[in-house]
Order: C-alpha cells, then structure tokens, then sequence
C-alpha cells in the first residue's frame, strides 16, 4: 500500500468494497500550479487500471466513503509511473515535484445480485470476474483472487446456462454453445478458487510452528479446495487441473489412496484431451513426480500403521499384569505368557479374538453354512491371511 498525506475536507458516508462502480472527481495540482481540473474518473474499484485510470487513484479512492472530500499530497515519483505521466499529459515535470490531488467521491454503484442478473450478464460478469482473479493470482494476491473467483462463482452457480436435465443433456439444446462457454466459467472459477486455496495453506504451513500439520485454519481451507474441485470434475470430468488440484488436496489430509487416483485421472486427461497443448507436458512431469511421492508416502504410512498396531498389542499384553520386565517389543512374549495368572480382570484388558486376528493379518474362517445336524459331518476349516497390504501398494507401480 502506497503512503500519501491525506487531508479530509468534508467527511463521507459507507466506503466501497472491490469491484463497485464508482464515480470520482478529480483536480491535479503540481507544486501549487493547476495541471487540470474537473475529470470525472468510472472505474471498478480495485480495477482501475482496466479502465484505463491510474493505479494511484485507486488506492486513494478504496479509503474514502460516499461524498467524502479530500486533498492528497504524495511525490510524483511515487503516484505515477512515466506511462501515468504522460496520460495526465505531465512529462515535462520532475520526479521529485509535490502532487497535490483533490477527490470527491460523488457515486457507488454496488455490483448487483445474481437474482438481478440476465443469464447473459451473469456470464459476462463470471467472465470479468476469472479475468481479474488470474491478473491478482500473477501477482500472488491470493485472497483477493479466491474472492474474485467466489464472487464468479456466486453469479454463475445454479444459472440454468449450466444446468442439466434428469438425462444429463442440456435443457435448451439450442443454447449448446452458450451453456458450454458458462459451463467452462464456472469450472474456471471453481478450479482456480481452489489452486488460491492451496496457495494459502502453503503459506500458513510455512509459517506454522509446526511445519507440515494443518491446524483447524487450513484443514477448513483444504475441504473447501476439494469441495471445490469435486464441483469442477463433476462439470467437466476432462479437465486435467481440477483432478490435480483435488489430489494434491487429498494428499494434505494424508488420503495418499484417493490423491493417487485422482492424480492418475488427471494424468489420464492429459494425455487423452490435451496431448500437445501449450504447458501439457510440463503438468505431465509434475502429475507424475507427485504420483512418485505420494505411492512412496503410502507405502510409509502403511509400514507405519502396522508397526504401530503391533506395538499397541504388545503394549497391551504386557501392561494387563506383571508377568515379564522384558521392556522390548518381542513378538513371542505374549507366548510365553504363564497359565496361572489368566483372570477376569486380565481378560477384561485383552483384546477379543477377532480383533487380535485383525491386528496380525488374519481373519476368522468363515461359518460352515452346510450344517444339517449334530451328528453331520463337518468341514474343517484353516485361518486365511489377509493380502499383505505391501504388496497390495507394490502393485502399483
């Protein structure tokens, strides 16, 4: 934010918020001399430069309310570029001169509700709206995208310009190309909410006190990024980034099963929808450096897992009495666990027979359904063991 000296004349009612339409009132002075009076400036706050305006003045208007009046002297070399220069037809003067500029916020156009739009406004205002978020997202602005996307995503979601019917079609067929071109905003502003959202958790893990933990900030802000991609794939399933940017929220959470599906479906769609397009084989090579991460973590985190199970039991053996001092985690210790000293009150501390299969790999052999009486014969049955789920992860590769 620019630094000015700024002198309130008359005092003004409620301020703008970004993307209003306001109408200003402008007067240039240069060192006391009178460069031009009376422009009448109407731009969307936040945006002037899209309208043409120097930069300055929205940095300056964003701080008034409606009528207010002011005077704001700030150096020349701070307040305008040589391109602002000369659009206010001021080259001849030195950097270094005093700019003295008198506003009055005459008018605040709010930017209307989605129910106050035509179909065809809603579209166009999506439009400006994913223009603008890619501009601030360039300029790593991230909460000021992800609001622009939302405010995209506001006047375009439950349009009928994107709606299906109960068969998946279109309801007005011979709007096709006009829902297919609204259907792609949304998309837009869905996926690119969710890469600003990804962004913004990196930088609040970075900052952490403990980096590489979400706390309840980001966890909240990656279940949105996936909400957000999920709508995105749900509207257009051939579009690669949503895929990845769904996946390399699931990863966040630690669901290293679900990113690697998601991000070989992006991978999927590259090669399959965008083979050739500009940027497509360096999102290749990304997709694919990721899937080796994330296979690797899931192969960690099933190793730890289990290591985990195993020494919960043996903990728990081991704690019910005072039967052994072995302080290490040998897996034939609850072997040699002595008769003598089973109880009720040990095996209240045991776990039951299903769960110490379950926690070793195995499972209980399933009932005999064939039974036809006491004296039947029956069929022996043999514990099974459950595919270890290494090389169920192996597999992948």
């Amino acid at each position: 934010m620019l630094k000015f000296h700024k002198i309130v004349i008359e005092a003004g009612g409620d301020k703008p918020c970004e993307h209003d339409r306001v109408v200003v009132h402008l007067d240039v002075q240069v060192n006391g001399e009178v460069k031009s009076a009376g422009q009448t400036l109407t731009f969307d706050l936040g945006h002037a430069e899209d309208f043409g305006i120097v930069k300055f003045v929205d940095h300056v208007v964003e701080t008034m309310g409606l009528g207010e009046q002011c005077i704001v002297s700030v150096p020349c070399s701070l307040a305008l570029t040589d391109a602002d220069r000369k659009r206010w037809d001021l080259e001849s003067i030195s950097p270094h001169d005093e700019l003295a500029l008198k506003f009055r916020l005459h008018d605040i156009q709010k930017i209307k509700k989605f129910w106050q739009m035509s179909e065809s406004e809603k579209v166009l205002m999506t439009g400006v709206m994913k223009r603008r978020g890619n501009k601030l997202v360039k300029t790593k602005q991230y909460v000021r995208a992800f609001h622009t996307y939302k405010l995209g995503i506001r006047f375009l979601r439950g349009s009928v310009t994107v709606q299906t019917d109960a068969n998946g079609g279109r309801k007005d067929e011979c709007a096709a190309f006009e829902s297919d071109g609204a259907r792609q905003l949304l998309v837009l502003c869905y996926s690119n909410a969710a890469l600003c959202l990804l962004h913004l958790v990196s930088l609040l893990t970075a900052s952490s006190s403990t980096p590489g933990t979400l706390d309840d900030t980001a966890r909240h802000m990656v279940l949105l990024c996936i909400k957000y991609c999920t709508l995105a794939t749900e509207l257009d399933p051939n579009y690669a980034k949503s895929w990845f940017r769904l996946a390399k929220a699931q990863a966040l959470l630690g669901e290293y099963n679900t990113a690697i599906q998601s991000a070989e479906r992006s991978l999927h769609c590259l090669k399959t929808h965008s083979p050739g397009t500009d940027g497509c084989e360096p999102l290749i090579r990304e997709v694919e450096s990721s899937l080796s991460d994330w296979r690797s973590a899931l192969i960690d985190a099933t190793r730890q897992e289990r290591s985990a199970v195993r020494r919960a039991v043996l903990r728990r053996y081991r704690d019910a009495s005072t039967w052994s001092d072995d302080e290490d985690d040998d897996e034939d210790a609850i072997e040699r666990l002595p008769i003598s000293v089973w109880s009720n009150h040990l095996a209240a501390n045991m776990m039951s027979l299903h769960e110490e299969l379950e926690a070793f790999g195995e499972k209980m052999p399933e009932p005999n359904m064939s039974r036809s009486g006491r004296g039947a014969n029956r069929i022996n049955s043999r514990l099974s063991t459950i595919q270890d789920e290494d090389s169920e992860v192996d597999e992948m590769f």
